[in-house]
């Protein structure tokens, strides 16, 4: 009788731990989804805002040589010299690079960084010091819902964060990050660098 009513609490014990366990990944699961609908109506209203304004407003001017002087030139030195803001912070680094090179702050997450300011994914129009972007990716959950971001910095090359500041190549970016997104890049808070 003792060692029934042993077993009896233990199992009593555990479901009580099992029922303590699935609240708690409900809860879980109900914050990931009222986040997710959040992000889905942020990036709803910024497509509607984004086509009433029209696309043929968005008009990038060629792409020049690399070695430019100016804000860009800044923002390109930022991006090799600003240090990183931590794993899952790209947009913060981004942020901390335009405000190192003395260009602005510009806050948001990736995704909201490429709904809107990215409005290309044609390289012709790619510059150096436009952000490149994608507004999801499949790599981990918080890239799922915030997407990611780096500086294009010239010569085919974009560095980004990813726990510690990295340089790849456009292509190895645009190939990694474009799985479920297509990138695009454009001027960080709309202003067109000289």
């Amino acid at each position: 009788q003792a060692k029934q009513a042993e077993v009896s609490s233990l199992f009593s014990s555990l479901s009580d731990q099992v029922s303590d366990l699935l609240a708690q990944r409900d809860a879980e699961i109900m914050e990931a989804r009222q986040e997710a609908e959040r992000v889905a109506a942020a990036r709803a209203a910024a497509a509607a805002a984004a086509s009433s304004s029209s696309s043929a407003s968005w008009s990038p001017s060629p792409s020049p040589s690399v070695g430019n002087t100016g804000s860009q030139q800044a923002v390109v030195n930022a991006a090799y010299s600003t240090p990183s803001a931590g794993a899952g912070w790209c947009a913060a680094w981004v942020t901390y690079v335009f405000m190192n090179a003395g260009v602005g702050s510009y806050s948001g997450n990736a995704c909201d960084m490429y709904w809107w300011y990215c409005g290309s994914s044609n390289t012709d129009y790619l510059q150096p010091g436009m952000i490149i972007a994608v507004p999801t990716h499949p790599y981990s959950s918080a890239g799922s819902i915030y997407g990611h971001v780096g500086v294009y910095v010239g010569n085919g090359q974009v560095r980004h964060n990813i726990g510690s500041v990295a340089t790849w190549s456009l292509s190895e970016w645009i190939g990694y990050y474009g799985a479920t997104a297509t990138p695009r890049w454009g001027w960080l808070g709309g202003v067109a660098l000289a």
